[in-house]
């Protein structure tokens, strides 16, 4: 074999293994990731109190790994349906890159370590919230409320928004009503931000029998509700604010935001008899991704500087 087919070799070896590495970082969503690191280094950051480095490390890590276990199950126990949607069909088990026993496998290694270094390491509190996201997503909401009840994100949405408990009960080993504040902004924040999903992707959701608002109560219901809610999440941003977690900066970023949901949400109910025009609903699903980081990062940056 001469050295251009060495060379060759070397390459595909190398092409494999990324795309393994990219496969397998694709199985444990990074979206949500992103969302549960963040809001659980946030809980850690408002609590009142300090945390060692140390521990800092453990709770930032398990929560990563817990996550990412987390979404590897669903994403496991969805390969049915995500192997139908356009929106999911490219995801690594729909394309073979990995076995469903794998992914399965390579999961519950990652939560079993997770909950168990963080009791270890961390405390008892922490770990059995930690234990309840994974469980609770993993499962209840992936098998039972998202192919049975039209409000499956909004029960299923007590698993998202867990993290920021995480991270406080990290530092506190306790829960307060103020540690509940980003748990409600959250839980509240879930629904309108699915369903402006749903409302576009209606059709793909009917195919595979799940019953999201849009397709069994209609567009009208469904953007109604996404107007309670999101009264609801604005009303909840404040939360922060009055229990003395954050300051002014957090106080006036948080309100230019909220006006700027508003404006989206109008546009929404505008638009709320047109099915076939779904710019309305598109835009308000990528603002809605961006709320939250904006929210969580005033919140952040309001801490340090106070």
């Amino acid at each position: 074999m001469n050295s251009d087919e060495n060379t060759s070799c070397i390459n595909d070896n190398d092409d494999n293994i990324i795309g393994i590495l990219k496969a397998y970082f694709e199985l444990f969503k990074p979206g949500v990731m992103s969302l549960a690191i963040m809001s659980g280094a946030l809980g850690i950051i408002i609590a009142p109190e300090q945390i060692s480095g140390l521990k800092l490390f453990w709770s930032l890590l398990c929560i990563i790994l817990g996550a990412g276990a987390s979404g590897a199950i669903n994403m496991c126990l969805e390969i049915d349906i995500d192997s139908q949607m356009s929106r999911t069909s490219k995801r690594p088990l729909p394309m073979n890159k990995i076995t469903k026993e794998r992914g399965l496998e390579v999961a519950y290694y990652m939560a079993f370590f997770s909950v168990f270094f963080m009791a270890l390491f961390v405390n008892v509190l922490s770990a059995s919230l930690l234990f309840l996201t994974i469980f609770f997503y993993g499962y209840i909401y992936t098998l039972i409320l998202k192919r049975r009840t039209i409000y499956n994100v909004v029960i299923g949405g007590i698993s998202g928004a867990i993290p920021p408990l995480i991270g406080w009960a990290s530092v506190m080993n306790s829960l307060s009503w103020a540690s509940m504040s980003f748990f409600w902004i959250i839980f509240l924040w879930i629904p309108p931000h699915s369903w402006a999903l749903a409302l576009y992707k209606a059709k793909e959701y009917q195919k595979v029998s799940v019953p999201m608002m849009p397709v069994v109560k209609g567009r009208k219901f469904t953007i109604y509700q996404v107007v309670f809610y999101s009264i609801l999440m604005i009303a909840s941003t404040y939360l922060p604010y009055y229990f003395g977690l954050n300051g002014g900066i957090y106080l006036y970023v948080t309100t230019f935001s909220n006006l700027v949901w508003v404006y989206f949400t109008m546009k929404l109910m505008k638009n709320i008899v047109d099915k076939e025009n779904h710019r309305s609903e598109k835009l308000f699903f990528v603002f809605s991704i961006n709320y939250l980081f904006i929210v969580f990062f005033a919140s952040m940056i309001d801490c340090f500087f106070r």
